[in-house]
């Protein structure tokens, strides 16, 4: 499948916060395939898949998990 054509994008308005999609982004429907694509209108990046908000506090808690390999490490030096 190519880039979804960008004829008939919606106006931006506001949304709601349940679903709601990173700033810059739109929901839209490829007339010709009839599937739902996402166009960034700051970038004009379009995607077929739909993007996330990632929450810092979500990054800050993965980045704060030990890794896996760390784990091994220190059980194997406690065996």
């Amino acid at each position: 499948d190519g880039e979804p054509l960008l004829s008939s994008l919606p106006k931006d308005d506001g949304g709601t916060l349940e679903g709601a999609l990173p700033d810059g982004w739109l929901e839209s429907t490829d007339p010709s395939s009839g599937k739902t694509f996402y166009y960034n209108q700051i970038t004009g990046e379009s995607v077929w898949e739909r993007p996330i908000i990632v929450k810092m506090e979500d990054v800050v808690a993965v980045e704060n998990e030990p890794s896996p390999s760390s784990i091994m490490d220190s059980s194997a030096a406690v065996a």
